[in-house]
């Protein structure tokens, strides 16, 4: 049984999925939570607010960067956006070496750069809670 975290009310998706116990997947775009616009900026600013978000979604199961296997990354322009990408993905992943795959795709929204990441969730990771049962800042 999978399951989905941070389920949408309005659409079909979810913020990840956690199947066979283990294995978390995500995707991740350079929208921030709340906006309807990209962040500002290129393919450079698109990524490090991918990579913002993934440390995000990391930390609700209480693990790091250390746990992602695979990055599929999703460029717009691949051959102009490409080196701004890795500019960024070589120091986020350091000594690190997950399995990448960079494809030049025509992207929505005014997006340069989307990323789906999977992790293997080590046997002391948590699920987070649903956002209504999460607590809240000052209670």
């Amino acid at each position: 049984m999978a399951d989905f975290i941070h389920p949408s009310k309005t659409f079909p998706i979810c913020d990840a999925v956690v199947y066979q116990g283990r294995v978390m997947e995500t995707v991740l775009t350079p929208i921030p939570d709340g906006s309807s616009q990209p962040v500002p900026g290129g393919a450079r600013e698109h990524t490090i607010e991918i990579f913002k978000q993934l440390d995000e979604v990391l930390s609700w199961f209480g693990v790091d960067k250390s746990c992602v296997v695979s990055v599929r990354l999703y460029v717009q322009n691949i051959n102009v956006n490409i080196k701004s990408v890795n500019e960024v993905y070589q120091p986020y992943f350091g000594s690190h070496t997950p399995m990448r795959c960079a494809v030049g795709v025509e992207l929505q929204a005014g997006m340069l750069v989307e990323a789906a990441v999977t992790c293997e969730l080590p046997s002391h990771a948590t699920l987070p809670k649903p956002p209504h049962e999460q607590p809240t800042p000052n209670a």
